[in-house]
Formats: C-alpha cells, sequence, structure tokens
C-alpha cells in the first residue's frame, strides 16, 4: 500500500478495495492449508478415504485436522506449532469464517473462537493489512509443520 499514492489510496479504501483484498488473502490462506492437509493425509494415511467419510471439508478446520492427524498416530498440530502462533491461526480462521458466512458482522460462534476479542456481537469486523502480513507468515508455518507431520 505504501506504493499507491495516498489519495488514490483513500479512494480504494473507500471502495472497500483493501478489504476486499484483505478477505480474499484469508481466504485463500485458507485453501492453501485445505489442500495441504488434505494432500498429506490421503498420501500419509492408508485408510484415508474411510477416516474421511462424513467429515465435509474438515480440512478448512483447524482443530478437527489436528484431530484426524492425531488419530492416525501422528504429532498434533496443535503443539507442534507454537501455541501464540495456533492461537492467532484459530482467529484468522475465524476472521475468514465471519467473512465468508457473515459478511464480517461478528457473531457468537466468532466470540467463542476468539474470547479476546474486543468486537461485540453484530458489529463489523476490520481487517488491516498487518493482520493479513501475520496470517500469510503463521499460514506458512503451519504449512512447514503439516508437510513435516508425516516424514518422521
Amino acid at each position: 500500500m505504501a506504493q499507491v499514492p495516498p489519495e488514490t489510496a483513500a479512494s480504494l479504501r473507500e471502495q472497500g478495495v483493501f478489504t476486499r483484498l484483505w478477505v480474499d488473502t484469508l481466504e485463500n490462506l485458507v485453501g492453501v492449508v485445505e489442500a495441504l492437509g488434505s494432500a498429506v493425509f490421503r498420501d500419509a494415511v492408508v485408510d484415508a478415504d474411510q477416516r474421511l467419510n462424513g467429515k465435509g471439508n474438515v480440512f478448512q478446520r483447524l482443530d478437527p485436522t489436528a484431530a484426524l492427524f492425531v488419530d492416525a498416530g501422528y504429532p498434533d498440530l496443535r503443539t507442534v506449532v507454537d501455541p501464540a502462533r495456533w492461537q492467532r491461526l484459530i482467529e484468522f480462521w475465524a476472521t475468514r469464517h465471519l467473512f465468508t458466512h457473515n459478511d464480517g458482522l461478528v457473531d457468537a460462534k466468532y466470540l467463542s473462537k476468539v474470547p479476546t476479542s474486543t468486537a461485540r456481537m453484530g458489529q463489523r469486523l476490520t481487517i488491516t493489512e498487518e493482520l493479513c502480513r501475520q496470517a500469510i507468515a503463521d499460514t506458512e508455518a503451519l504449512c512447514h509443520a503439516l508437510a513435516g507431520l508425516t516424514l518422521s
């Protein structure tokens, strides 16, 4: 955003362009983890199809993904990934879910996932460039952890 002239940035911000870009970034990060998690799991677990039967898009959800790997005998992502980073990932996933399914309006599900949030029910959540940059870094670490689960 620093490369965009201030008056242009103000206009784009007003139009919601940056917010849309940041929401798309979170959605893409979840998609990357979903694809990688599924590929790693299916590669490593002989009865993967049976274990995944009826679980829907389980790899879009962090805790259920971690539980699948644990149940298949692999290390727990929730402990492989630094606890502070894991909590931020939970918050990023909840934020993405909020924008994808609730137009960015805070609901009870979001508040249960992010109990430290100062947002109120019905309030529109704000996404920032900094949040997205942190989400990218944390998701990269998660992807390395996912890829490494089955190598040991």
